[in-house]
């Protein structure tokens, strides 16, 4: 099976309530085995965690800088690292050039239980610049977990 078939099917599990998740635990059937995690109702995740993207006041053209894409978790709930995590950036202005326009969670600098953050390193010729990515992870508690489509936008000044 081809990794993005196993991606697909992995998010259809998420969004109807099945997910992998090494820190959850698991509703047993009668004999102990271990059964799916299942959500019985989406918890909200809302207030689960805060995303961030910082960047710098101004950049200088034409050389490798970086701007971070930040998830911190609160409270009970966990980052789920079994989850396809992905950031893919979208409608890239052709001023800015990425040494990779989709980033897993394999190339995110900090991925643990509390945090995500993703160190973006790119190029620019001088100008404004709209960078709009798309970010996907779950957020996870003891009992369920909630897969997250969040939309990343932030303005990269780029000047001499």
């Amino acid at each position: 099976m081809q990794a993005s078939t196993f991606k697909r099917i992995l998010l259809l599990g998420f969004y109807f309530g099945v997910g992998l998740c090494a820190t959850c635990e698991r509703s047993n059937s009668g004999e102990g085995a271990s059964a799916p995690l299942v959500a019985s109702a989406k918890p909200n995740a809302e207030k689960a965690f805060e995303l961030h993207a910082k960047t710098e006041e101004r950049y200088a053209p034409n050389t490798w800088q970086v701007f971070n894409v930040t998830v911190d978790v609160k409270g009970s709930w966990h980052l789920n690292r079994d989850f396809p995590t992905e950031l893919n950036f979208v409608d890239l202005p052709t001023a800015v050039k990425l040494r990779k326009p989709t980033l897993s969670g394999k190339d995110a600098v900090t991925f643990t239980e509390p945090q995500l953050r993703f160190e973006v390193p790119f190029m620019a010729s001088p100008g404004k610049h709209a960078v709009k990515a798309e970010l996907a992870f779950a957020v996870c508690t003891a009992q369920s977990c909630v897969p997250e489509h969040r939309t990343v936008e932030l303005s990269l000044n780029v000047t001499d």
